[in-house]
């Protein structure tokens, strides 16, 4: 085990940093547009931060931290997600993962952050360093009637009646402003949306597989929603929180199998943060990194 130094990415220290990131993420994986094209509008928030340990020479391990506001009915929280989290494989088990966390919690504590959260499928590595595995997203998976080979909907136009449906409804979010809509995570390469009788769908397309990333907005307009959808593309892949009248329509619809996600793990920073409420809180796909 060694010390690592945690330093904070300068400007000359980010497209080193991008590059390796795109690598482990994007390219080595087959995918394609790189993750500043992606998550443009995370990246590019003034106080987003890519914390790293480095060598003279290069860039050891990197994570990227995100604060945003969590709003719910009676409070607004300070909150951070953490995301982009590697390490070279030559330094692994060196301690530098570890150093990154702890550095963060601390930095978010300087903040007045309230709590984190991070999407993982290594929860006994986090879990040691206090984090809370808990997770109410479910992931759906369906056959449909299309083949998506024309051009997708016009989804830029569609974000503001999206971004008016969605803060009408209220409830527990992720504060967004319109430019929020241009995360496009992976495997996805291109926007499309659907609104459809006060239901909306935001979805990512890769070919004819469509991967909702949120789906919400009026309930009764989910049958036309879904009709819609589901002619739309050859396959799709439903996010959504268990439990929601989004969810328990779509659980009566024929042909869609679901599974529990189990990645998302949250951190307490803050006597505001309770953490009996982490196992109720769901952070759509589309606001994560």
């Amino acid at each position: 085990m060694v010390a690592a130094q945690v330093i904070a990415c300068s400007a000359s220290d980010r497209d080193e940093a991008l590059a390796l990131l795109d690598q482990e993420f994007i390219f080595s994986r087959g995918r394609t547009l790189s993750l500043a094209t992606r998550f443009a509008s995370a990246l590019s928030q003034p106080d987003a931060r890519l914390l790293a340990t480095r060598n003279k020479d290069n860039l050891e391990s990197i994570l990227l931290l995100r604060p945003f506001e969590w709003i719910t009915p009676l409070l607004t929280y300070r909150a951070a997600m953490i995301g982009l989290v590697w390490t070279h494989p030559k330094v692994r088990g060196r301690g530098h993962g570890s150093a990154l966390l702890a550095e963060a919690a601390q930095s978010m504590r300087g903040d007045n952050i309230d709590f984190a959260v991070l999407w993982t499928t290594r929860a006994g590595f986090y879990g040691r360093a206090g984090w809370i595995p808990t997770d109410c997203g479910v992931l759906g998976h369906c056959r449909g009637e299309g083949s998506a080979t024309g051009a997708p909907s016009d989804a830029r136009n569609l974000w503001p009646v999206i971004h008016s449906l969605r803060e009408a409804h209220g409830g527990e979010r992720v504060r967004r402003t319109v430019a929020n809509y241009t995360m496009l995570p992976p495997p996805a390469i291109e926007h499309d949306a659907a609104v459809e009788g006060g239901a909306y769908a935001l979805i990512g397309r890769l070919g004819a597989h469509g991967y909702i990333y949120e789906i919400g907005g009026q309930p009764n307009g989910l049958p036309a929603l879904w009709r819609s959808l589901h002619q739309r593309y050859r396959e799709l892949f439903i996010n959504v929180r268990r439990g929601t009248k989004h969810h328990q329509w779509l659980s009566t619809q024929p042909g869609i199998k679901w599974q529990d996600q189990n990645l998302a793990m949250w951190l307490a920073l803050s006597g505001n943060a309770d953490a009996r409420h982490f196992s109720g809180w769901y952070i759509p796909f589309l606001d994560r990194i």
